[in-house]
């Protein structure tokens, strides 16, 4: 079996997030030229690019990232049938077609796939910063027992 280019497989994972390659880098805080090399020209990314890709969106498989194994992203059930292919090169370059066994076109007003992204990372950190103020709260109560405990004043 073909191993398909690192390339390759970053713009399924790109499309399979929904994003746009300007939004993806700017996901990875790393210019749209740097992710446009490694699409386009075959630039080999580094491993802490790779690293960063999975810690910041983390439903990406890395076992696809690094080999093209398996779905894209974590959670698709593997129907045995590659939801993804590839299409020849038009002539402004390479392209990628999407097939997940069925057409639909979107309509409404609901958020789009990047807007979800957006949203599920600013949940995430909301949850985060809850947290955060439940360690704070835990440690000044930690605090004021050590202090009550050794006689010392607050």
């Amino acid at each position: 079996m073909e191993q398909v280019p690192i390339g390759q497989r970053l713009k399924i994972l790109i499309q399979a997030l929904g994003l746009k390659v300007r939004t993806f880098a700017q996901a990875l805080n790393v210019s749209e030229t740097t992710v446009r090399n490694y699409l386009d020209r075959g630039s080999k990314p580094s491993s802490d690019f790779l690293e960063s890709i999975i810690i910041h969106f983390e439903k990406t498989n890395p076992v696809f990232l690094l080999t093209g194994n398996g779905q894209p992203l974590l959670g698709i059930i593997d129907t045995g049938v590659a939801p993804f292919t590839t299409s020849t090169k038009n002539n402004s370059g390479n392209s990628i077609g999407v097939n997940h066994g069925k057409a639909s076109q979107q309509q409404g007003t609901g958020p789009t796939s990047s807007e979800q992204v957006l949203l599920k990372e600013i949940e995430h950190l909301k949850a985060q910063l809850v947290m955060k103020d439940q360690v704070i709260a835990s440690k000044d109560e930690t605090i004021d027992l050590l202090k009550a405990a050794y006689g010392r004043p607050n």
